[in-house]
């Protein structure tokens, strides 16, 4: 390979590849093109810095052939600059061009199914959501998830016969099929259809809808790259789920197959938690089930068939914070089982065939044997992705191989990943396959160096004498260095993509060191095995087998949980990185081991060594730059930019969270305007919304990702307004996990298991619950403050002592005020009564520039006096896309228009923005979603 002038001990990469890499550069720029750019502006860096530092290129000709692509593809070199950087500019276009053409876009909808997802209205002008429909579908795939929910993709959907919303009366195959996918979750499944099956069910329809907030990740793309359109949910026996027909060949032995495993693993010896009647009826194959597994036999269908089902979402979140999760997932460790299965079926094919390997060479017998099982593990771990580029890597591997090429794992990936590319460009946003392609990359970079560094820190005493062989103690050693240094350097390398993306870094990657060898040696042979003894139909072996492989799992559940309850296994809130940063964080990730080994090169003079090292320096500065960047800019901004406040009323589903921002506000009045205590930057959040899904949480899957957006994971006033779930849930993390200055409320208790866990959460915190009341000012900051004009100050309630309507009406109702100058009312739940004492107390002032609507907009909370007296110039409304109670109600919004004020909920817009720039002047509003 050549030799990079400033990477001279770093990646040095071929023209193909950097080709290929500006061409996966440029399927990123398709969607995000800024870090698509810098993406390709990398590639180019590494492609030029093949010249020289005295500026002369290379000798012309060909590259030494290295990698599947020299087999097929003849190297070539452009010696000029303007050369090379016009034809990695046209990878970046073609790969840009061919992305923008394949990007997914939604099939034809027919009318059955645009009324069957549309919101229906009552004879008030109430939106609701549709009713349940009953339709008739193709299983296309089928995965088992975490907590005992089954996720099907149905293709070809059609409305059962006479069911249909508009089309009763009409003939039911001249309906036309949605040719789109419909994924459907169901929870706590009553039975199991398989790929090639048709199901009909009763299932309420949805169009693909995530919440919608700045700068944030889009479940609506998510779902779009896997071209799925509409979903449904569903519990128990509510979907009145019927299997029809058989499924297809491959889908049947799989699920046989499965079946025969999942009877011969261990079981526990009494059900806990007993099952719940509501959702598994007496008369269903379910509540005769066998009893559920043991919690370590849980981890093997996930191991060895992808199935998570059987896995607790408390398990799953421990493996998660002891970043375990990878060993999960399907991936190229178990394809590697799959070559180590080849490579003995071929030493023992010659022990038993003589002079075979004469005619076929052992490792060309083991590849040809590996790769059948490889193929078949693809198919019985139904292909994710990951699994996907390793079998890419495998077959290009094993090609070079029978080829007499040279092993290139970087040629490999880069062949891997074009291939995934060009199959599904939208697959670049997998983030499965980002974490492997990365880990892989990693690999291929920073193993040569570390095997120079076992060999140099325990040197072989291998030799003629009596010493053949160094002593396994040696080899165990230097095989720990490489384990745990190859651990070490991809844990570094992926802790900006997982802080990005989950917002946490996880301590306990050590763990891996001692879990990994574990799995691969003690738990994988026995799963296999118990694979392979219970598809021949012996049950009693394959149960043994089965069980000495649960073992290490259950130990290993055992110990996380330990340590989650001695309050050890954290996974701490860190800072969310911007996508520049991240790129600069990498950057040094290149740069500064480069650095390092050429100052520590002792084979040249030191002066030497020094110049050589000098080459790299512009490369770390570059990525220091970048990697403070950002925040540079952010904090310049604030510093530097005109005072604002700022108002985010958050998209976090049907639930209620309002940050309030304020910046620079001592900036207006000099120093002496900044009193004691008062900080002129500093941000409040009212509220966190709520959801009754265990599996979603707002507060750590919308709310903390913003709050840590380029900024530490602090907040300085959390406040709830009265304790429903759907506006305290979301704060119980932040308070548990944020760097949180004070938390107040209105005095009420919450329910019994919330009241529980926000008492657990202050414990965490070491705050104290302050309780505000009617006539209470907090000072926010230099001349902005909060005036609390509700509730009275009574003896407090516990919710559900006195029913819900009194809960709402003690909800706080606050007043943002600056320098005098009414900029937001946010009134919580408050409902008309609250509202109407509010308007005829005499001199009570109520005006704002923007009024947050209470109880999301519902009509018992509707006020015609009280928006009058308000005399905001826009409502704002925070409720759930589709909910079922129709909020905002139509009388609300009659009133609003009557009124002549524009209404904004976040149902509709998405998070909703407001900044003033100063008191009293007008307010500038933008909206996550772009409406007609």
């Amino acid at each position: 390979m050549r030799k990079h002038a400033a990477f001279s001990s770093g990646p040095a990469l071929l023209l193909r590849q950097s080709c290929l890499l500006a061409g996966a550069a440029g399927v990123m720029a398709a969607r995000e093109f800024w870090p698509g750019a810098l993406f390709w502006a990398f590639a180019l860096a590494l492609e030029l810095s093949s010249i020289r530092a005295g500026g002369e290129p290379h000798a012309a000709g060909r590259a030494p052939a290295s990698g599947f692509f020299s087999s097929l593809i003849p190297s070539f070199e452009i010696a000029d600059v303007s050369g090379r950087t016009g034809l990695l500019l046209l990878c970046f276009l073609c790969g840009a061009g061919y992305a923008a053409l394949r990007a997914p876009s939604s099939p034809a909808c027919p009318d059955w199914l645009e009324a069957a997802a549309s919101s229906a209205l009552t004879a008030g002008g109430e939106e609701r959501p549709p009713a349940p429909v009953r339709i008739r579908a193709r299983v296309e795939r089928a995965e088992r998830l975490p907590g005992d929910r089954l996720r099907l993709l149905l293709r070809d959907a059609r409305p059962a016969a006479g069911l249909a919303p508009e089309v009763s009366g009409a003939n039911a195959s001249a309906v036309v099929p949605y040719a789109g996918r419909i994924a459907w979750t169901w929870t706590f499944p009553q039975s199991f259809p398989l790929p090639g099956q048709e199901v009909e069910i009763s299932l309420r329809l949805e169009r693909v809808r995530g919440v919608a907030n700045f700068g944030q990740w889009s479940l609506e793309d998510y779902w779009h790259d896997r071209r799925v359109w509409f979903r449904g949910w569903s519990r128990g026996g509510k979907a009145d789920a019927r299997v029809y027909g058989g499924a297809s060949f491959a889908s049947g032995l799989r699920a046989a197959l499965e079946e025969r495993f999942d009877a011969a693993l261990p079981r526990r010896e009494a059900e806990f938690p007993p099952r719940r009647e509501a959702e598994y009826p007496a008369n269903s194959s379910i509540a005769s089930a066998p009893l559920p597994l043991t919690p370590g036999a849980g981890l093997l269908p996930a191991l060895v068939f992808g199935d998570r089902s059987h896995i607790s979402r408390e398990d799953a979140d421990r493996f998660a914070r002891a970043t375990l999760t990878h060993s999960l997932s399907l991936s190229g460790l178990h394809l590697a089982y799959a070559a180590g299965l080849g490579w003995l079926l071929a030493l023992g094919l010659g022990r038993c065939v003589p002079g075979l390997w004469l005619r076929v060479a052992r490792p060309r017998l083991a590849v040809l044997l590996a790769l059948p099982l490889a193929g078949g593990y693809l198919w019985l771990g139904q292909a994710p992705v990951s699994l996907q580029r390793a079998a890419c890597m495998l077959l290009f591997g094993a090609v070079l191989l029978l080829l007499n090429r040279p092993k290139a794992l970087l040629d490999g990936l880069l062949a891997a990943l074009a291939l995934l590319l060009a199959l599904d460009p939208d697959s670049m946003f997998d983030l499965g396959l980002q974490l492997s392609v990365l880990s892989v990359a990693v690999l291929a970079l920073s193993l040569p160096r570390l095997e120079s560094l076992a060999r140099f820190a325990v040197p072989s005493l291998a030799g003629p004498g009596p010493h053949r062989k160094d002593p396994p103690a040696r080899r165990l050693a230097r095989w720990a260095i490489l384990l745990g240094g190859t651990s070490l350097c991809i844990q570094i390398v992926l802790a900006p993509l997982a802080a990005s993306v989950f917002g946490t870094v996880g301590l306990w990657f050590p763990l891996n060191l001692v879990w990994l060898p574990v799995l691969g040696a003690v738990v994988m042979p026995p799963a296999f095995a118990g694979l392979a003894l219970s598809a021949a139909g012996a049950a009693l072996p394959a149960s043994w087998a089965l069980h000495l492989a649960s073992l290490p799992c259950d130990a290993l559940i055992w110990l996380m949980g330990w340590m989650d309850r001695a309050g050890l296994l954290a996974a701490p809130v860190t800072a969310r990185p911007h996508w520049v940063s991240m790129a600069g964080y990498w950057t040094l990730c290149l740069g500064l081991p480069v650095l390092f080994l050429r100052l520590c090169d002792r084979k040249k003079p030191w002066r030497a060594a020094l110049g050589d090292a000098g080459r790299a320096v512009p490369v770390v500065c570059l990525g220091c730059l970048l990697l403070a960047a950002p925040w540079l800019a952010a904090r310049h901004a604030e510093e530097n930019g005109p005072p604002a406040v700022r108002l985010r009323l958050l998209d976090v589903g049907q639930g209620q969270a309002v940050l309030v921002e304020w910046q620079g506000l001592g900036a207006r009045g000099g120093p002496a305007a900044s009193p004691p205590g008062l900080s002129a930057f500093g941000r409040l959040l009212v509220d966190g919304g709520g959801s009754a899904s265990g599996s979603f949480d707002p507060g750590k899957a919308v709310i903390a990702p913003i709050l840590a957006a380029n900024a530490p994971p602090s907040v300085d006033w959390l406040v709830n307004s009265h304790p429903d779930a759907d506006h305290l849930g979301g704060l119980l993390y932040l308070l548990e996990n944020f760097r949180v200055d004070r938390y107040a409320g209105n005095g009420d208790v919450a329910a019994p298991a919330l009241a529980q866990r926000e008492e657990q959460s202050l414990r965490r915190s070491g705050l104290e619950r302050e309780t505000w009341k009617e006539g209470d000012r907090l000072r926010l900051g230099p001349g902005l403050c909060l005036e609390v004009l509700w509730p009275p100050a009574r003896e407090r309630t516990q919710k559900g002592e006195n029913g819900g309507e009194r809960g709402n009406n003690r909800s706080l109702v606050l007043r943002l005020v600056w320098e005098g100058e009414p900029l937001a009312l946010l009134c919580g739940d408050a409902e008309e009564p609250v509202l109407r004492q509010l308007t005829e107390k005499r001199g009570k002032d109520l005006r704002a520039g923007v009024l947050v609507l209470p109880h999301h907009g519902s009509a018992r909370s509707l006020s015609v006096p009280f928006y009058r007296a308000v005399a905001p110039e826009a409502f704002l409304v925070s409720c759930g896309y589709g909910n079922q109670w129709g909020f905002p109600s139509g009388e609300v919004r009659r009133s609003a228009a009557g009124l002549g004020i524009p209404l904004y909920s976040t149902a509709r817009h998405g998070q909703i923005f407001v900044e003033w720039t100063g008191p009293g002047g007008p307010f500038r509003l933008d909206t996550a979603r772009v409406t007609k």
